[in-house]
């Protein structure tokens, strides 16, 4: 009677064992699968995160912040500082600083981080690259954008007011946030687009040759 007692002990620790050693080596498989997937760096999290924004085109995203930066600018810079000051050049040159340094600073440093391979929003910035200076030149740019925009105004006002042969102060067409930024975005993607044909035109150039 003790020998089948003994023999069913070493049978059931047999059993507790082979258990043992399966349920180790099951854990051992999934710590390794899990060691063996590397983790994303904090940096590189929003290439992988899906959702509706990723789904937007890039052009959009682009022209669409550069459209609510161009309003935005204006509504405060130019209707806000209005109110205080009467000077209108002194305006304009505080508008075409404002958005160059805007610009630079936040409408470019955003479309880097949401592109999802480096040059994807090259296109929709006058100097793609992340340089200190870089500031000075969008700063320039933006000011004869801005003086492109006022002249814009002018002309057409000019011409609604012959047509109609109102007097001669008249302001058919105002500033406003929604219309100065369609037509500054327009002006700035158009010579965007000059300077990226002539880029193209001087390194097709030297491949050539």
């Amino acid at each position: 009677m003790a020998r089948k007692k003994d023999r069913h002990e070493r049978e059931v620790e047999e059993i507790t064992n082979y258990y043992q050693l399966n349920t180790d080596a099951v854990d051992r498989l999934v710590n390794a699968e899990k060691d063996a997937v590397p983790e994303i760096p904090a940096e590189e999290e929003h290439l992988t995160k899906s959702g509706f924004f990723s789904k937007i085109p890039a052009p959009v995203k682009a022209l669409f912040l550069k459209y609510w930066i161009f309003g935005a600018a204006c509504f405060f810079f130019y209707w806000g500082l209005g109110v205080f000051v009467q000077d209108n050049i002194v305006l304009i040159i505080v508008l075409g600083f404002a958005i160059g340094v805007l610009i630079d600073l936040i409408c470019n440093k955003i479309l880097r981080f949401i592109a999802n391979y480096e040059g994807e929003y090259n296109n929709f910035m006058l100097l793609p690259m992340n340089k200190f200076w870089t500031i000075f030149l969008n700063v320039l740019f933006y000011l004869f954008i801005v003086a492109l925009v006022v002249m814009t105004y002018n002309q057409v006002n000019l011409w609604i007011i012959k047509a109609q042969k109102l007097p001669v102060n008249s302001v058919v067409i105002g500033v406003e946030p929604f219309l100065f930024g369609l037509v500054c975005l327009a002006y700035d993607m158009i010579f965007i687009g000059i300077k990226d044909l002539i880029v193209y035109l001087v390194k097709h150039k030297k491949v050539k040759y």
